[in-house]
């Protein structure tokens, strides 16, 4: 309740309202005390009354709702921070998974459907030990680039690995699916990647899995995602084998 309401009115409003409160609540208390002995209160009384609660609440308060907002502020901070790959700037593969979770409860309750896609840079090992680790590391980031101008708002893409990449497309039917991942895979190849002097042509496998219906779990979303991508690699990668996962 009361990070809401900092929150929402802010700071200075909330120790406003304190303040208000504190010197309210001092006279009523005040007031009932000396009513209850029957003694009318003086005025030196009643200006202690209210200078106390009217000096202390607003410092105290600030000082003490400040620090809150503060921690949770860094809580926040800390939170993205734990979701986020610090070298792409994606999504990890533990928020990945959260929302793949998420994604599978919404499609057992509400009947809606989603895709997943792992997507793997092809020949990596040859750009890495050819250009070296740090021209890989800038390969990953331009990749990031191109794929983060083809997805949707709605979807999460994550670097779940090395040179390896997922994409969820929640409430997308297999055949939308399959269309919005072939155009990526289109555009990262039609996008030459470039590393000093060197311009490089950089393709992408990707494996496609999606399901509308049945009891689904995550291993099992994986499990498809992993075999049609491998299966896009032996068919001569840079290309899109999709599956469907049925519960």
């Amino acid at each position: 309740m009361l990070k809401a309401s900092l929150k929402h009115f802010g700071l200075p409003t909330v120790v406003v309202a304190i303040t208000i409160g504190s010197i309210v609540l001092s006279a009523a208390i005040s007031a009932a005390v000396h009513f209850a002995l029957g003694v009318s209160m003086s005025g030196l009384a009643w200006a202690v009354t209210l200078a106390c609660p009217a000096l202390i609440a607003p410092t105290m308060s600030w000082w003490a709702f400040d620090l809150v907002l503060k921690i949770e502020i860094a809580h926040e901070q800390l939170r993205v921070q734990s979701t986020i790959d610090h070298l792409t700037g994606l999504f990890n593969r533990r928020y990945f998974m959260e929302r793949l979770r998420e994604e599978i409860d919404r499609t057992q309750r509400y009947g809606t459907s989603f895709a997943v896609a792992f997507i793997d840079i092809d020949n990596f090992k040859r750009i890495n030990d050819e250009h070296g680790h740090l021209s890989g590391d800038e390969i990953l980031q331009q990749l990031t680039q191109t794929c983060a101008k083809q997805v949707r708002d709605i979807d999460t893409l994550a670097r779940i690995g090395g040179e390896e990449f997922a994409l969820l497309l929640p409430q997308t039917t297999a055949e939308d699916a399959e269309r919005l991942v072939e155009r990526l895979r289109e555009g990262v190849a039609a996008t030459r990647a470039t590393i000093g002097d060197h311009s490089l042509e950089i393709t992408v496998s990707i494996g496609l899995t999606s399901s509308s219906r049945g009891v689904l779990d995550v291993n099992g979303i994986l499990r498809v995602a992993d075999e049609a991508l491998y299966a896009a690699k032996r068919q001569g990668k840079n290309r899109l084998v999709a599956r469907t996962a049925l519960g």
